[in-house]
Parts: structure tokens; sequence; C-alpha cells
């Protein structure tokens, strides 16, 4: 199934690649993510001790991949941990039997809220859901059975507005940022100018120090230039309120 490129793209809806579900592990004590906009409020939180990060979007877009293979009519997967942490690690391993549990907690544990500016291709909503309901583990088998939000995947199914993620090189990546650098440019069209700051915002660093977040990106960029077929430009400048503008091309 790996040798199939088209069996590695994944569905996702534009708005869950524009606005950030998962934080850069660097900042993993972070509980939520608010973004606010001119129409409406992001709200990303969980009741676990951190926001999901780049391995349990990696899980996520498994079990999308998993879903979006039978064009998501059914929310239930009936798989095991062995099987999980075969396809997702390349091996099973302890490691990765408490990291696949790990990961399908933290996606357990979140809230989603799109409060006005849930984007569909003709105006703006607003959207509160989950995106797993709930998981059960045989210890002694390692069967699990995990169901996703009835509602996340019947949006997912309808969605129009969407882009295709290929799973096998989200998972290439070493470093979180080109993987959420990856994700927003799936989504958005360049040429591209963007605030420093409001960029930082879109990928959950934590710093807001300009010089610091251009350092960042610039080897996001490096990677992700190596690693896909992307072949995106950065520069930067100062506007005249001498904020750092980032700009991308290709």
């Amino acid at each position: 199934m790996e040798n199939k490129k088209e069996k590695a793209l994944v569905k996702q809806d534009i708005n869950f690649l524009e606005y950030p579900n998962w934080a850069l592990s660097r900042w993993g004590g972070r509980k939520e993510i608010v973004i606010k906009k001119e129409k409406g409020l992001y709200k990303f939180r969980t009741a676990n001790d951190r926001l999901p990060d780049r391995v349990d979007k990696t899980i996520l877009y498994y079990l999308i991949r998993s879903l979006g293979e039978k064009n998501f009519n059914r929310r239930k997967i009936k798989t095991t941990r062995y099987r999980m942490t075969e396809d997702i690690f390349g091996g099973r391993s302890q490691y990765g039997y408490k990291r696949v549990i790990e990961g399908l907690e933290r996606w357990t544990d979140v809230s989603v809220s799109f409060e006005g500016i849930f984007y569909k291709g003709d105006g703006y909503t607003t959207r509160i859901f989950h995106i797993i309901d709930n998981v059960k583990l045989n210890k002694k088998t390692g069967e699990l059975t995990i169901n996703l939000d009835d509602y996340y995947l019947e949006w997912l199914k309808a969605s129009q507005y969407y882009r295709m993620i290929d799973y096998k090189e989200f998972r290439k990546f070493k470093k979180d940022i080109s993987a959420r650098l990856y994700e927003i440019f799936k989504a958005q069209p360049l040429p591209w100018k963007i605030e420093a700051r409001n960029l930082a915002e879109k990928l959950t660093l934590g710093q807001k120090y300009p010089s610091y977040i251009v350092r960042k990106v610039e080897q996001g960029i490096k990677e992700l230039n190596k690693k896909t077929d992307l072949k995106i430009k950065f520069s930067h400048d100062k506007n005249e309120r001498k904020e750092t503008i980032c700009v991308f091309s290709l």
C-alpha cells in the first residue's frame, strides 16, 4: 500500500491547514491556541497536559487516510496498536506502542472552536467539535477500536474547500516547523506577504522576536525544499512601520 503514491494522499479541509491544530514541540507546555481575527475567533484547547505535536498530527493523518479510503462512510477504525506502530514508525517497539496510545489520548482530549470564521466556500460559519470521541484498547491482544467525531468526519467528507496532504511527505520531516510550513503552503497561494508576528501565530512559535522567527522559517524552508517537490523562495524586509515582512514566492 505504501508504494502507491495515490494511497498516501489525505483529504484535509483548508480551515484545518490555515489554523493550527497542533503545536511545535518546543512549546509543548501550551494547553491552548487562540487566534483572534476580524470576523471571529479560533480556539484549540486540550484537557491533556499538552497540545498535540507533529507526531500526534502524523497519527491523525494516518487515521483520516484510513477512513478516506472508505470515502468516510464509517467513523470507527478497528486495528491493533502493533499495526499502527509498524505503519507510522516503521517497526514495532515499546516506544511506538506507548506513543500511539499517547497520541490517541491527546486527540481525545482536544476541543476545536471556529467562532464565525469557518470558511466553506460561500461564507463563514461557527463550528465547535472534537476530533476523537473514544478509544478502546485490549491490552491482551493489542486490539484498538477508535471512534472519530461524527461532525468532524462529516464536514471533512462534504468539504469542497480542501487540499490533499501527502502523508508520506509529511512523515519525512525532522523539523516541526517544516511540517507546519508544508501544511500552510498547501492552502496558501503564492506569492504571499505576511508580518512576521502573524506568521509566528500560524506556526505556533512562542517567540515573537522577528530575528528568531526569520531564522526558524529559513531552517524550515530549507528542509521543505529538500524533502518535497515544493521550491519556495523566502525573503524578508521592513515596512514603513519597521515591522518585519516575510515574503514567499515560487
